[in-house]
């Protein structure tokens, strides 16, 4: 239901954009209805995959969202071809009508509170039977208040630190540094003169091809668990290398070294992107994925805020975007080194906290770690 109403809200969005008289409109379309539609579409489409896959849930999560690559690669030119032929007024209309198919698949989605197998389904079981009951005393009505306040709960900040700290390295690197690359890619190549408005559309799709093969690295990582590499430092050290590529894309002065600058520029978004759910499944839990993903889908929106904009004031006061990507990089770079430091000194903390709980279980109250070795070579000496 949160996704079909996220869809009512962004298709209404771009239709209504095809009537825009003016610019101010189009800030409350399609900032305000689709954005708003959108950050209800995104994070239980993520989340509801934590739900059903307990095993391997990297590669599901990986598979899951390739779509989004794929939809980079072929939308930009469809687009464009769309803008050519019906106008960019017509061609919001159409997208709205391609935008509705999510409502389809939005009908296919379960939660796991309603889910049954098909011996379920042949056989009513009795906690089917309970569950009817207590929706007609009321209690259904409760258990989505608790939902509701579950997902309001900010108190996974302070259990959590290291999920404080992917949030701002989420506010900064992919809000502020990651979301305006795309829009202001085409305006940099389009004032440095490299190629028609059909080839610069391009640049876009070669986003997408990278995006999907970096939508589907993840799987291949999680092979690769010999490294002992966190999907937290993957995540750190993935937007750290981002935003340095974006700050040396100042080298790129011809169309096809734009083009490989975005290819590599998706293969890294996309990796970041899929794995963030198993970035907020590490750090939290499973059961706390998808208001995880709210709460990342929020401080991204707030980086977005600040960071294009800005960006775009940088342009207009120095009539170079090549300055508007420092910043970008920049932002992205601060991002990942604080996800690499901040989140790794949370992550030891937490580690030694919980190994500290161990021995205070078994050895009593009081005893340090550094104590271990005393107490055992006491236990040695008086066991002959």
């Amino acid at each position: 239901m949160t996704v079909m109403v996220g869809t009512i809200s962004s298709t209404m969005g771009f239709f209504v954009s095809a009537f825009a008289p003016n610019l101010e409109f189009l800030y409350f379309s399609v900032g305000i209805l689709v954005g708003f539609g959108y950050g209800l579409i995104v994070a239980p489409g993520l989340g509801i995959v934590a739900h059903f896959i307990k095993t391997r849930y990297v590669i599901a999560n990986a598979l899951a969202s390739t779509g989004a690559g794929v939809g980079i690669l072929i939308f930009p030119p469809i687009l464009q071809k769309l803008i050519d032929v019906y106008g960019w007024r017509g061609a919001s209309i159409v997208f709205a009508g391609m935008n509705a198919h999510m409502f389809v698949s939005a009908a296919l989605f379960i939660t796991p509170a309603n889910y049954k197998s098909p011996d379920d389904i042949r056989q009513p079981s009795y906690e089917h039977q309970r569950q009817t009951e207590e929706e007609q005393n009321g209690t259904y009505l409760s258990r989505k208040w608790k939902s509701l306040r579950l997902i309001c709960d900010c108190t996974m900040f302070a259990e959590h630190p290291s999920f404080t700290v992917f949030m701002l390295s989420s506010l900064f690197g992919i809000g502020g540094g990651i979301y305006g690359v795309a829009a202001h890619l085409l305006a940099r190549a389009e004032t440095q003169n490299l190629a028609s408005l059909n080839d610069i559309a391009l640049i876009v799709s070669m986003i997408g091809v990278g995006s999907v093969l970096g939508r589907l690295s993840p799987a291949v990582v999680s092979i690769c668990d010999r490294f002992r590499m966190t999907s937290s430092k993957w995540f750190g050290l993935s937007l750290f290398v981002n935003g340095g590529m974006t700050v040396l894309s100042y080298f790129a002065r011809s169309f096809w070294a734009h083009s490989i600058y975005a290819f590599f520029f998706g293969l890294l978004s996309g990796f970041i992107y899929t794995i963030i759910p198993q970035v907020v499944k590490e750090i939290i839990s499973a059961e706390m994925v998808v208001p995880g993903l709210g709460m990342f889908s929020f401080f991204t929106a707030l980086g977005g805020l600040f960071g294009p904009p800005c960006a775009g004031l940088i342009y207009d006061v120095t009539s170079d975007y090549n300055n508007s990507f420092y910043f970008y990089g920049a932002l992205s770079m601060f991002g990942g080194f604080i996800s690499l430091i901040l989140g790794s000194v949370f992550t030891r903390r937490k580690q030694l906290m919980s190994r500290q709980e161990t021995v205070d279980m078994y050895m009593g109250e009081g005893t340090l770690l550094s104590e271990i070795p005393r107490h055992y070579s006491t236990v040695a000496t008086q066991t002959g």
